[in-house]
């Protein structure tokens, strides 16, 4: 703003003024007082007019171009300015979003209080899958092996002949098993158990379910391990659990608000599936029959209060859970209904607090940014004085213009 006052007030300088126009003023009448006879004598006077409307006319335009490119600059700045005067209230709402209670950041409270939790299983699982992937691979580390053992022969060859039915070097077709759980013996079977599962072209598949385990109504796990190709391999294992009985699960240990699940009959169903390094898996947990309890603090605040107060109503929810990436690098998105029932319970204590929040945060940004919003605002004000001053200017001549077209004495009109 500073910058176009200063341009302005040079150009302004270079442009016709008040006194300019008081010169034409008085050239125009001085040539209306003269005393005309014959037409001759009023053409030559219509002729001096003239003269001087082509000279105002050319300084007019002059003026109506400044006052274009006024118009056009003033008009960038009164946009910026704008944005400067809502640069409050922007800064205001990102504030908000970044660290105010809102219903937007209550829509996901799940990934508070079960991240870390099924994270932590996650982690459980990556570490075993880690332990098994070295044996289910070990058929290419050994035939590489083979090839650069020297036979101990001092004599002889040794010729190996192509098989037409090759079979590799350990296959178990099928075994019955046992799994020997805590919760009680899962039966099943394990089908190709091989380290060259090249040669026999089958993955190892594997199936195992029980019935009336401890505080599980049913469990059933199976899946495959396929490394037919090394370098294409694809893991995939599911696992349906039925009537787990929950019992005394911390869900968040936070000090300030612990909660605990202190009972809950679940349905569990995990999906998931390892090709090369990327993971994809889902698990869905149904919950019902639910108690949650959370302990009572001294400090807590309406918000703690009301959620407390609505988590001991819960008696049933859902949890899901999506996990995407590599196995060094993996995301955890998780969603449940306890986002909507949190979000509607609190929506009113949310809004209250979060309004009081806003009014705190917008006065104490007013009260930093006031004065220099101020300054900002008379600076801009002052530039638009040079506006008025150019558009009173053009006017003047504009007036001047059109007084000179009315006639001359004698009675002729002048033909423009």
């Amino acid at each position: 703003i500073e910058t176009g006052r200063e341009n302005w007030q040079k150009r302004l300088a270079e442009l016709p003024d008040e006194k300019t126009f008081e010169q034409y003023k008085e050239r125009i009448e001085k040539v209306k007082k003269m005393k005309t006879t014959d037409i001759a004598g009023g053409v030559k006077t219509a002729g001096e007019i003239a003269k001087i409307q082509k000279e105002l006319s050319r300084d007019l335009k002059r003026i109506e171009t400044a006052q274009r490119e006024f118009s056009k600059e003033t008009g960038s700045i009164r946009k910026r300015v704008s944005q400067l005067q809502n640069a409050p209230k922007e800064d205001v709402r990102r504030i908000m979003d970044k660290y105010g209670l809102s219903p937007k950041g209550l829509a996901n409270i799940s990934q508070s209080l079960f991240g870390a939790k099924v994270s932590g299983y996650m982690q459980k699982a990556l570490v075993w899958y880690a332990k098994l992937k070295p044996v289910i691979e070990r058929q290419s580390s050994e035939k590489q092996g083979k090839e650069v053992v020297k036979p101990m022969r001092g004599k002889g060859v040794n010729v190996r002949f192509k098989e037409y039915e090759p079979l590799p070097e350990f296959l178990i077709r099928k075994v019955n098993a046992t799994l020997k759980l805590r919760a009680g013996d899962m039966a099943g079977s394990v089908h190709n158990i091989t380290f060259d599962q090249d040669i026999i072209g089958k993955p190892l598949e594997f199936n195992f379910s029980g019935e009336r385990l401890k505080d599980i109504m049913s469990a059933k796990i199976s899946g495959s391990l396929n490394h037919i190709v090394p370098t294409k391999n694809r893991d995939v294992m599911n696992i349906l659990i039925k009537g787990y009985h929950v019992s005394d699960m911390n869900i968040s240990e936070s000090e300030k608000m612990p909660i605990s699940l202190k009972k809950g009959l679940a349905n569990l169903k995990l999906k998931a599936a390892i090709t090369g390094d990327s993971l994809d898996a889902q698990l869905k947990v149904d919950l019902g029959s639910v108690k949650i309890e959370t302990a009572k603090q001294e400090d807590e605040n309406t918000i703690v209060r009301e959620l407390r107060s609505t988590l001991s109503d819960v008696s049933r929810f859902s949890v899901q859970a999506d996990i995407t990436g590599t196995l060094d690098d993996y995301q955890i998105k998780l969603s449940s209904d306890l986002d909507r029932v949190l979000s509607n319970a609190l929506g009113k204590q949310v809004k209250k607090q979060a309004r009081e929040f806003e009014n705190k945060l917008t006065s104490a940004i007013t009260e930093k940014v006031s004065g220099p919003m101020k300054e900002t605002s008379e600076s801009f004000r002052g530039l638009n004085t040079i506006g008025d001053e150019v558009t009173s200017r053009l006017n003047l001549g504009d007036s001047i213009l059109k007084d000179s077209k009315e006639g001359i004495p004698g009675g002729l009109k002048l033909p423009f």
